[in-house]
């Protein structure tokens, strides 16, 4: 009888509360590089960034070399174990063991393609760093506008 170990689906801003354990992350690639016989993904799932790392030792061959077919903005499902690592991007990293593809996307890249490119895929525009720190803070701006009138008993009108 095969049985499947379950593993927990992590969203990556809880990442650090789950070291040690194996854990699935859903999410897109923004950045991907290779180092002989350890190659990086950087992951990206609305709630943070994290940094994936495959051993060659350590996974099966054809896991290691579908590394090379993925391309920026695919939708993966990555299966590994959270460890602490201080040069992390949350000071995390999650040591891979498996991961499947939800969905491939052509190959373009966001960041040397310019303005004009962006502004004709303005979808492409809310994956860059920039634009998403700019989205927070316009959402926390508004929250706490919010907040202050709605404890202050004003009356909170959204008028478009």
């Amino acid at each position: 009888m095969i049985r499947f170990q379950k593993t927990m689906n992590v969203l990556i801003h809880q990442c650090r509360q789950y070291l040690g354990e194996e854990v699935t992350i859903r999410g897109w690639l923004v950045h991907k590089r290779s180092s002989g016989q350890v190659r990086f993904l950087i992951l990206r799932d609305g709630t943070g960034i994290l940094q994936a790392i495959l051993l060659k030792n350590k996974i099966p061959t054809e896991i290691f070399q579908a590394f090379d077919q993925l391309t920026l903005e695919t939708s993966l499902f990555v299966t590994g174990i959270l460890h602490d690592d201080f040069r992390a991007p949350q000071g995390v990293e999650l040591e891979v063991k498996s991961f499947s593809v939800f969905q491939f996307t052509p190959e373009y890249s966001i960041s040397p393609k310019g303005t004009a490119f962006l502004m004709e895929h303005r979808h492409l525009w809310l994956c860059s760093a920039r634009q998403q720190a700019i989205l927070w803070i316009r959402h926390e701006l508004s929250r706490a506008v919010r907040d202050f009138l709605g404890s202050n008993h004003c009356p909170v009108t959204l008028t478009a």
